[in-house]
This record gives structure tokens, sequence and C-alpha cells, in this order.
């Protein structure tokens, strides 16, 4: 049971393993923090608050942040159109061995942001 006003850990560690995964909930916040190391000493890889998703250890203040990284996207069939007003972003072969960097929106129409050179 998580102690109320203090900072709370739960680490999942393997014999013979150095750096384990620890789940950690921080007093006097909404965020759910899931970090690297020990329950002292780690580092902070994902981060949850409420519907937002932090990636690389930041705080979020959109719906996805990305600290000091990179996007990486394969290549995919088209996902199929999502709900309305929304949009999917995607990477598809464009049937002459060149990656595009695509979109496709509700209405089903995809729209390519830039092909490779």
């Amino acid at each position: 049971r998580a102690e109320s006003g203090k900072d709370n850990f739960l680490s999942f560690a393997e014999d013979g393993v150095a750096d384990r995964w620890v789940l950690k909930s921080l007093a006097g916040s909404a965020l759910l923090v899931f970090a690297t190391g020990s329950p002292g000493t780690n580092t902070n890889r994902v981060v949850l608050e409420t519907d937002k998703v932090g990636l690389n250890g930041v705080t979020p203040s959109t719906r996805l942040d990305v600290d000091d990284g990179a996007v990486n996207f394969l290549e995919m069939t088209a996902p199929d159109a999502g709900a309305a007003n929304s949009g999917r972003l995607f990477c598809q072969d464009n049937g002459a061995g060149k990656t595009q960097l695509c979109v496709r929106f509700a209405t089903g129409a995809i729209q390519v942001l830039a092909t490779e050179p």
C-alpha cells in the first residue's frame, strides 16, 4: 500500500542484473513514472500524466513529448482511417522503392508529406 504524501516505489529485479525497472508514484503529483535503476537512484524513462505520455524522462506538457530524440517509423501498409477529426501518421513505400511520410485523414484521404529523395 502506498504511503500518502511520500514518493512510493515498486522495483522489479532479476538476480544478477544491476539495472532494473522501477515504478514510482511521486508525492503531490498525478505522475506515474517508469524508470530504470533502483528506488534510490534511477533514471526516468516514461512519464504518464492523466492522458499524456512523456518519453525519455520528460514530464509531458502535450499528449506526447519526446525529449532529445527522434520518432522512428517503419514502412507499413496504409492504416485504416481513424475517427472523425483525426489523422494517422505513417511511412509507406511509394512503389519505386522510396519511403514516403504520409498522413491518413478520417475521410480516408492520404496526403504525402515528404518522399525520400
